[in-house]
């Protein structure tokens, strides 16, 4: 259910670029996401709080998961084929 997005940032910045939106990911994990105060350079462009998505946290046991979920299903559909082409 996560869209990955790229977007710009509006600040000089070395983090990536692609990413997921946090009210997104917030709705589907919620402790993938926290809240921060703005820091100096961001006072500018940011009047409150903001939300972060934390790859620390939850989120990457969710993301292995569905991938091995994926991958299952995967191997059914192989297994599936070899009968089926038997």
């Amino acid at each position: 259910a996560l869209n990955p997005v790229s977007y710009s940032w509006k600040i000089q910045t070395t983090e990536p670029t692609v990413g997921f939106i946090a009210q997104e990911v917030q709705a589907i994990i919620p402790n993938a996401v926290s809240s921060h105060v703005p820091r100096e350079v961001e006072k500018p462009f940011v009047k409150d709080r903001t939300l972060t998505v934390g790859w620390q946290n939850d989120m990457t046991a969710y993301l292995v998961g569905a991938i091995k979920e994926l991958k299952a299903e995967l191997d059914a559909a192989k297994a599936e084929i070899v009968v089926l082409k038997g």
